[in-house]
């Protein structure tokens, strides 16, 4: 890891700068705050759910995983810190897009996907890669659509915020300090004495075993894991896998046949007449006056 870092040193400066900076502003009382509610921040009346924030947390960890090799413990990156960092970044992304929304900024299909053939990252020989671009999609785990649909909102965003950042004045001191900073080297060297070769020289006492474990039981403290399997069993995928013959419904129909029986009900209304002049008649008065026709079928019924 060690050689990854100092590889890697300018990558590896801006991350930390980021979650030293995000955490020396807002402190961490700030992100426990929303410990224990449904929201775990609020931005312009829309909220951040619990489950939005441990997405996009997993994803952050998953993207340095990535960027290390794997070459990092995945401890240290769930931290107060990390958290907070992570959070204020979702804020930040919140109030962009409220911003590109009120700007009505917008980018086409056709825009996006130009700007994707475009990107150095995606260039081979001077052309745009298509193994590249499927490589990078499966690394994100997206599919091409939904890739151009996230560049259609992101990519207005960050030249949004390109441009605000882009007329940011930076002081004097600022950039004679980071400019300092960039250009510094360090020798080091690296001298490995192995503790097998004492093993023999140390006499553990218990006694002192456990006093310095009980006066240091945060240091042997790991985070709770849960390690979860789960079965699915539907009725319907069971169903497609062994449908029933007509022979088993026709049994099982047989069997609960009691069930669909209906009894049969006949309602029936009608006046019966001796001839046609008078059914014609009573027809008459009954379109005339509707409500008179349960008199009349009394009077003239037989």
């Amino acid at each position: 890891m060690f050689d990854f870092v100092q590889k890697h040193r300018r990558l590896a400066q801006i991350v930390l700068v980021v979650i030293a900076l995000t955490f020396a502003v807002w402190g961490i009382e700030s992100y426990t705050q929303y410990a224990g509610s449904g929201a775990v921040a609020s931005v312009n009346g829309f909220e951040i759910s619990e489950r939005e924030f441990s997405e996009q947390l997993r994803q952050q960890q998953e993207s340095l995983r990535r960027m290390f090799r794997g070459q990092i413990d995945p401890a240290a990156l769930d931290t107060p810190e990390a958290r907070r960092a992570v959070l204020d970044q979702m804020i930040q992304q919140r109030l962009l897009y409220a911003e590109a929304a009120k700007r009505r900024l917008f980018m086409s299909r056709d825009a996006v996907i130009e700007a994707i053939t475009r990107a150095p990252e995606f260039q081979e020989n001077g052309q745009f890669s298509p193994a590249l671009y499927t490589a990078y999609l499966q690394s994100r785990g997206v599919s091409d659509a939904q890739n151009v649909a996230l560049l259609q909102t992101e990519l207005p965003v960050s030249r949004l915020a390109g441009a605000v950042s882009g007329t940011a004045i930076v002081p004097t001191s600022l950039a004679t300090r980071l400019a300092a900073i960039q250009s510094q080297k360090r020798e080091i060297a690296e001298a490995r004495i192995p503790a097998k070769q004492f093993l023999d020289q140390v006499k553990i006492d218990e006694a002192k075993v456990k006093e310095y474990y009980e006066a240091h039981k945060g240091e042997f403290r790991t985070p709770e894991r849960v390690r979860a399997q789960y079965v699915v069993l539907s009725a319907q995928a069971l169903a497609r896998q062994a449908p029933p013959s007509e022979a088993e419904i026709q049994a099982a129909y047989d069997a609960r046949a009691a069930q669909y029986k209906v009894e049969e009900q006949r309602r029936a209304s009608h006046i019966l007449v001796k001839d046609k002049a008078e059914a014609e008649k009573l027809a008459a008065e009954v379109k005339k006056n509707p409500r008179r026709f349960a008199e009349l079928a009394k009077s003239a019924s037989q």
